[in-house]
């Protein structure tokens, strides 16, 4: 069957999704301290008015600065599952936030998969191995909204990248960072959460279609 991509994309422009199983993008690499740090008192002082070069001290400070900026003009990269019952009558999990229902995700480590983030967030989050789930080569859904965190000077592109991981049946889930976990039967069309479940479930209800001979 030939592989499929699904997009949905909340921002104006449509980016093309790193091919599945590749390294997540967005974490520069080579921008060590001392690799910049060149300037050398032209005597044993820190005073840089007399010596009239940097201080190791100002490198440091400016190359921080740097990358915070480098960093910043980053985006944030995520991931997540919708879990799916193989076993019929099917059934998907979402979890509970205060204020709406969400999936297992987070933020992408350094030097991760976007599959392996998947797989470790759903595992931190609802006590699932990863070795109970089987995702889908064929599906992938991506979100693009802007964030703004505390330590953040300007709004920021965060892009979420969510996988359909097949379980055989409905587990009990061992809740870390949400009030409930909750499996819905699987009944589309759904009305649950328009910015993200909703469009989400919409397109996994294409790609089952697609599916069927």
């Amino acid at each position: 069957m030939p592989e499929l991509e699904f997009e949905y994309n909340q921002a104006s422009s449509r980016r093309h999704l790193p091919s599945i199983g590749s390294p997540v993008e967005g974490f520069p690499t080579g921008y060590g301290l001392s690799a910049h740090s060149t300037f050398q008192p032209a005597f044993h002082t820190n005073d840089e008015s007399l010596t009239g070069k940097k201080s190791n001290a100002t490198v440091a400070s400016e190359m921080q600065a740097k990358d915070t900026a480098m960093d910043q003009n980053e985006p944030l990269i995520a991931a997540g599952v919708l879990l799916m019952t193989r076993a019929e009558p099917r059934q998907f999990l979402l979890m509970r936030h205060p204020d709406r229902w969400d999936l297992p995700k987070g933020h992408a480590d350094p030097h991760e998969t976007l599959e392996q983030t998947a797989l470790r967030e759903m595992a931190e989050e609802t006590g699932l191995e990863p070795s109970d789930v089987q995702l889908d080569p064929d599906f992938r859904f991506l979100v693009e909204y802007l964030v703004r965190y505390p330590e953040d000077e300007a709004e920021r592109l965060k892009q979420v990248h969510y996988f359909l991981a097949w379980i055989d049946q409905p587990r009990n889930i061992g809740c870390t960072e949400h009030d409930e976990a909750r499996w819905f039967d699987w009944e589309p069309p759904h009305a649950i959460q328009s910015q993200t479940i909703d469009p989400l479930l919409e397109e996994v209800e294409k790609f089952l279609k697609y599916q069927r001979p």
